[in-house]
């Protein structure tokens, strides 16, 4: 098989991936999204000017793809949420009543960008050192599937503490929990690490979330059967505790 034959392939399976999105309009936001999309799954780079290559190969028709999809892209009379929303309902179609759904905050480092809205400090985890840079904290989710040993994004939500309207992390990933619990219909188990055990985010979980796993600090406070508060490695340690009595404050 040469290049030419994976190129036609891949390029059928994005068809099949993008036409139900409508991302194969002849014009308009959602021909952009799609466009950028095969640039970027064939360029491996999510940056606007090595995806739009994929589309010319000079210059100047290489500056005018770029300033056509970034004006798109920055249309303010185009509300992306419905667009948005039928991504998140095409991703979930394989889930599972007992999938996992890693949910978890992280970062993208933004060091060298000086024009983007509202950035903030964030910790970036992937430098030697965990540097502090500018960049947008980000709420992400995913789809395990154990059997075949897939890990695939459902949601990747940045947000800033400098943005408009910006109240709190916990208030958003309370938001955020409801567009997932309305996209599984309450399907799969959500799995978060430790800082997804903070009472606000269990609070909000328990909510929405039918069955969940998270991992505790030690330190957390939890109420045993009698009605005591105490940390979560010490209910660990009880002998014969029933864990369904032991619950969040």
């Amino acid at each position: 098989m040469d290049d030419r034959d994976v190129y036609r392939r891949v390029s059928a399976l994005l068809d099949d991936y993008l036409k139900p999105l409508g991302m194969l309009q002849p014009r308009g936001p959602l021909r952009a999204l799609g466009e950028l999309t095969r640039g970027i799954v064939f360029t491996a780079s999510v940056q606007l000017s090595h995806a739009a290559r994929l589309m010319v190969h000079q210059p100047g028709p290489l500056q005018n793809t770029v300033e056509r999809l970034s004006e798109h892209l920055a249309d303010r009379h185009w509300n992306h949420r419905e667009w948005a929303a039928s991504v998140l309902r095409l991703a979930v179609e394989p889930l599972e009543d007992d999938d996992l759904i890693p949910i978890d905050a992280t970062e993208l480092a933004k060091p060298y960008a000086r024009r983007l809205q509202y950035q903030c400090t964030v910790r970036d985890a992937s430098r030697v050192g965990d540097p502090m840079l500018q960049g947008y904290w980000c709420f992400a989710a995913y789809h395990w599937q154990p059997d075949r040993s897939c890990l695939a994004p459902l949601m990747l939500r940045p947000y800033s503490q400098n943005q408009p309207g910006f109240m709190s992390e916990n208030a958003l990933f309370a938001r955020w929990f409801w567009t997932l619990r309305e996209a599984t219909a309450g399907r799969g188990i959500g799995l978060l690490d430790r800082g997804g055990d903070r009472p606000e985010i269990l609070a909000d979980l328990l909510r929405v979330q039918p069955r969940w796993i998270v991992r505790l600090r030690e330190d957390r406070g939890l109420v045993g059967p009698d009605g005591s508060i105490r940390p979560a490695g010490v209910w660990a340690g009880v002998p014969n505790r029933n864990p369904s009595a032991i619950g969040v404050p």
